[in-house]
């Protein structure tokens, strides 16, 4: 049973992808791609922001585990994260142009369409695009305070979050069935 901090290692692994991609092909150093939110004192040229957390179920409430004869694990949450990739607009000096925006957005795109499935903690993850719609994206910028600016929205799902709460369950060792006699005929 894993403690270690899935969401971090998630993100992690998001960030390391796009650096794999866009550096130094795109970009030139790691710095210039940042885990962090929009409009943030920093200096980087491609911001990932963790927008939204869901949990998944696709088949219902889901069971625990049964991990040995007398004991059984709570059942473990899958959730999908949700991630907005943005060039930076605030860089210092005013050193983005909108056609460096451009090319970072479709350098991102790129990247994730021709990514390697990523595993997590041994289990494989799906990165992929987002469709929301306009008035959802608008909202979402106005929540930090901005315009509608191009982004790239993204799911990484399923992150598994193992439950830590564990059972102790006392095997049945015999059972006995006790039934009324059938009788035969009208009662």
């Amino acid at each position: 049973m894993s403690m270690q901090p899935v969401f971090q290692q998630a993100g992690d692994l998001l960030l390391h992808l796009l650096n794999e991609a866009l550096v130094p092909a795109v970009l030139n150093h790691e710095d210039c791609i940042r885990i962090t939110y929009p409009h943030a004192e920093q200096d980087y040229q491609i911001g990932i922001f963790l927008y939204d957390i869901e949990e998944i179920r696709p088949y219902g409430t889901p069971l625990p585990v049964r991990i040995s004869e007398t004991q059984r694990q709570g059942a473990s949450l899958n959730i999908s994260l949700h991630f907005l990739v943005y060039a930076n607009r605030s860089m210092a000096f005013q050193s983005m142009t909108a056609q460096d925006e451009i090319i970072l957005m479709e350098a991102v795109v790129r990247a994730l369409h021709n990514n390697e499935p990523v595993v997590l903690e041994g289990q494989k993850l799906s990165i992929r695009l987002e469709c929301l719609t306009r008035q959802e994206k608008t909202s979402l910028w106005q929540s930090f305070g901005s315009g509608l600016q191009p982004a790239i929205y993204l799911v990484m799902e399923p992150i598994v979050i193992p439950s830590t709460r564990l059972e102790q369950v006392i095997p049945v060792q015999s059972f006995h069935l006790k039934t009324p006699k059938k009788v035969d005929g009208p009662l």
